[in-house]
Order: C-alpha cells, then structure tokens, then sequence
C-alpha cells in the first residue's frame, strides 16, 4: 500500500482533470483486521484527496456507505458498527479538504451487487434483487460528475433507490 508521502508527492501526467473518483473498499476481514481496515478506507482516502487537491481536481467523488457516521459508536470487534463508523471517517477525510473543491459527490449505497457471487450474504440479498450492480454506481457517478458544472458544493446520494434514479437521468 501506498504511503501518505508517496501518494501525495505524485503529479497527475496529462493534468488537469476535472474528476477524481474514490472507488476502492475493503472489508475487516479482507484488510486483516481492523487497524488495516481503517488504514483502507480512512487514510488511503485522505491520500488520495490530498494528491486531488495537489493537483487542482475541481470535483471528487467518493464511494461510501448507507448510514456512515463518523460520530457512530463502535468498538473493533464488531464489524457493522466499526463499518459505518469508518466509512463515516472516510468521508470526513475528504470533507476536511473540502475547500479545495468546487463539488464533493457522496455515495452512499446500501448492499453492492460486486457481479463476483464469492459472499454468501451477497448472495443471498441479490437473490432477493435489493442489492446495487457497481455497474449502476458507476453509472450514475459518471452521470453526476457529467452535470459538475450546474450542481456546485455538497451533493449526498443516500440508499440505492436514489442512485438508481441517477443513472437513470
């Protein structure tokens, strides 16, 4: 993984660029643990922003999760808890650099449909047709970084069914 000194020291080749998207997420489980976790979700994503704001990035966009909190409280042993909590701090990390943008977009998506199948309770929910194909959060995250110039500031996309509608438009 990168560290902070590498991430941010980079200058984007062919800048300037009018987006950056902030796509990546880990589990406790996949990451190691939960320090490992944190450091995935929370410093990465404060690395990566920073190198945005470097770079003069006008727009960021970042994928969270349904009920993020930073203020949640959590212990590291139990997951959901720790998750929303985490993914509350993720957004804070770029939230914090906030001035350095023209427009912050926050996606919060509840269950994601990865289109691999390798997670029972994955599964189990797209069975039932409630979880979101990535396929549709790219779309509208595309969508929503195409109208950056007439929606400036704070956008939050909260639950499936609203980002949905977005990469609908």
């Amino acid at each position: 993984m990168l560290d902070k000194k590498s991430v941010t020291s980079v200058k984007l080749a062919g800048a300037p660029y009018d987006a950056m998207f902030v796509c990546h997420g880990t589990t406790r489980g996949k990451a190691g643990g939960a320090n490992m976790f944190k450091k995935i979700e929370i410093d990465l994503t404060a690395n990566v922003a920073e190198l945005a704001a470097q770079n003069k990035i006008k727009h960021i966009s970042v994928v969270s999760a349904q009920g993020a909190n930073p203020d949640a409280s959590a212990v590291d042993w139990i997951h959901p808890m720790l998750y929303v909590q985490t993914l509350g701090r993720k957004e804070k990390a770029v939230l914090d650099r906030a001035k350095a943008f023209e427009k912050i977009s926050i996606f919060r998506p509840g269950m994601l449909n990865r289109l691999k199948g390798d997670r029972f309770i994955e599964n189990v929910i797209n069975y039932f047709g409630i979880g979101l194909s990535v396929d549709i959060l790219a779309k509208a995250m595309i969508r929503d970084a195409e109208t950056s110039s007439s929606k400036t500031g704070l956008q939050k996309y909260e639950g499936n069914t609203k980002i949905k509608a977005l990469s609908n438009l």
